[in-house]
């Protein structure tokens, strides 16, 4: 018995290295930094499962001079391994975190100083994440951190991450998923790079995608607040950026702000849905809190051949759009425009201030007019605010 009882342990053992073993070489989540092995675990397509402990890991063992951090636009936009980030800026990591809010992503970069400090910090902001409900109003206040993890969590999310069920899966997963044309991962630098976008628009079109963000854009706005003012105080989320800027200052960290180059059609949904007038509140709010806080902003939001780049005609799956996968989400090339442009001053009318924000409105109402006058762009956003109000 004692015999049978020794083999039987030796071989759950054995298995348990062995399925432990294999979850650590795959590294489905890109948390381990295993060497890459073609065929093997070049792609890494469970990340986004733990993106935030991914991240936080990953920002950790790259201890950036750079950080560049906001939701989604910049987890596909912002490429940290650009030429056009200056070499004394590097590395760079990308703590872009997908379907985030200000929040979030003002508490997952305090918690990633807790590892490591930074030279320069960049952070996008998203409108959308400003809107408030009445109710919400006065539910601001400083950012709450987690504390630091300790050696008991950290051990339990290693065992998840290598002994549950869901390793072994996303392990096999991961491993299939090295043959695919399109294949999901993160790079060691937090960036998401192209993904699936290249096979959808090679087998629909870039049209295809448009319309899909578009309405669930709309869906997404039409359900929301309409609102980022219900009195004289200061937006709660701004409160958080507060907390932010004053962490930056107390650590010597350059800090600045900037808006994302939203595709005209995402400025044409605000319109539809009712948002535009919050928009203009926001941009003003956004103006007063970086001149009282002396922290820079540009504003990236425009109407423009970029900005108002034309679509391909649905069924055209050859054509490839330059600067946008779709609506919601710019390509790396327009991000390198940006990362220039906040690195070398090329342009100082892009920073957003209280003495150029009225007519940095009065531009975008113009431009947008003038688009609107395109007439596939107009009907495009059109149908898809009628598909969305269903």
């Amino acid at each position: 018995m004692k015999r049978y009882l020794a083999i039987l342990a030796a071989t759950v053992l054995v298995i348990i290295t062995g399925v432990a073993g294999l979850a650590w070489l795959v590294d489905p989540y890109a948390y381990w930094n295993a060497p890459v092995i073609d065929g093997v675990n070049r792609y890494r397509p469970a990340a986004g499962k733990h993106m935030l402990a991914v991240k936080l890991r990953q920002y950790e063992r790259m201890q950036p001079n750079t950080l560049v951090a906001g939701n989604s636009r910049v987890y596909v936009g912002i490429d940290p391994g650009s030429r056009t980030w200056p070499s004394e800026m590097q590395p760079v990591y990308n703590l872009g975190l997908p379907s985030v809010g200000m929040r979030n992503v003002v508490q997952a970069v305090e918690t990633a100083l807790f590892t490591h400090q930074p030279r320069a910090l960049f952070v996008g902001l998203d409108f959308m994440n400003f809107t408030v409900e009445q109710a919400d109003w006065h539910k601001g206040g400083p950012v709450a951190l987690p504390p630091k993890p300790d050696f008991a969590e950290r051990a339990a999310l290693n065992a998840k991450l290598l002994l549950s069920l869901d390793a072994l899966t996303d392990t096999v997963d991961a491993l299939l998923e090295q043959h695919s044309a399109s294949p999901e991962t993160i790079t060691p630098a937090g960036f998401y790079g192209t993904g699936i976008y290249p096979a959808i628009i090679a087998g629909e079109g870039h049209a295809a995608l448009f319309r899909q963000r578009n309405q669930e854009n709309l869906e997404y706005y039409l359900a929301g607040p309409k609102r980022v003012r219900w009195g004289p105080e200061q937006n709660p989320e701004f409160d958080a950026l507060e907390d932010l800027v004053q962490t930056a200052k107390a650590r010597q960290i350059s800090l600045t702000f900037f808006t994302y180059p939203y595709h005209a059609d995402v400025l044409l949904s605000y319109q539809k849905a009712g948002l535009w007038p919050a928009y203009e509140d926001w941009l003003r709010d956004l103006a007063a809190f970086s001149a009282r806080t002396g922290i820079l902003t540009y504003m990236f939001t425009r109407v423009d051949e970029v900005t108002g780049e034309a679509v391909p005609e649905d069924g055209d799956t050859k054509t490839r759009m330059r600067w946008y996968w779709e609506a919601g989400h710019f390509k790396p090339a327009l991000g390198d425009r940006m990362v220039l442009i906040m690195n070398s001053s090329l342009d100082d009318r892009l920073v957003l201030t209280p003495d150029n924000v009225e007519a940095r409105i009065r531009e975008l109402r113009e431009g947008l007019a003038a688009y609107g006058k395109q007439h596939p762009a107009v009907r495009r956003v059109d149908e898809a605010f009628e598909d969305a109000s269903r």
